[in-house]
């Protein structure tokens, strides 16, 4: 795609068998990343109940990866299913791709239908970032065009998942720029180290914060837990 056939914010995009849109997020590069990174989110990104469940509960962190996804569509014959994609793109915070497939014969051999998923990330300040999204089909076989019309969407699904992306960016910035409730002492605690954020807990120390007058086992969990939600953890 050249820099005049790129899309404009909000408005999804037809370049030969490529679709795309793009959308200016108000927050960092890597925060953008990081929720793309967690399959957990992709639901909530898509929101049009064909993707259902992450079924690994695991991070994205490198190409060659393949996670599996809980789906539904009414169209399909068991209505449930599953497919497990394959990261063929892993360059954080920049770009990130998945090919979807399944194991059609039950021996764990995945087959791929053709068509990937792209996410282009660029910092245009560092509170900002143009997200493209792009749907490629160029690669799928003529015997599977016989029986699925391509794009399966229309192209209002791309401008829909970019701005359920921006609204979920929004609340985990929000999130780690603030401290979770693990009552007044914890918290006073924290004040006086100099942490007044979910994202400066990041990467410490467990013991070295356990320390601290005031902090409690059951601030220690629920510190824990809100940085696990965002692939975060202590050491």
């Amino acid at each position: 795609m050249t820099a005049l056939d790129a899309p404009l914010d909000g408005e999804a995009h037809l370049l030969k068998e490529t679709l795309s849109a793009s959308l200016t997020v108000r927050a960092a590069a890597v925060d953008v990343f990081a929720v793309l990174a967690n399959p957990a989110n992709h639901a909530a990104i898509d929101r049009t109940g064909w993707v259902r469940a992450s079924l690994d509960e695991r991070l994205l962190t490198e190409a060659g990866q393949v996670f599996r996804i809980a789906m539904y569509h009414d169209n399909h014959p068991d209505g449930h299913y599953e497919m497990a994609n394959k990261v063929r793109v892993f360059d954080p915070p920049r770009t990130i791709s998945w090919e979807p497939g399944q194991d059609l014969r039950g021996d764990g051999k995945l087959q791929f239908g053709g068509w990937i998923w792209r996410y282009d990330l660029s910092a245009t300040s560092g509170s900002e970032t143009a997200v493209t999204l792009s749907y490629d089909w160029s690669a799928v076989p003529p015997a599977l065009r016989e029986h699925i019309s391509f794009p399966p969407f229309s192209p209002e699904h791309l401008n829909n998942s970019l701005d359920h992306l921006a609204d979920i960016v929004a609340a985990r910035t929000a999130s780690l720029n603030s401290l979770p409730e693990i009552g007044a002492p914890a918290t006073r605690a924290l004040a006086n180290a100099g942490y007044t954020t979910l994202r400066q807990l990041a990467n410490l120390q467990r013991s070295d914060l356990a320390r601290l007058h005031g902090m409690g086992p059951r601030a220690m969990h629920v510190i824990a837990r809100e940085l696990a939600q965002h692939g975060l953890q202590l050491q």
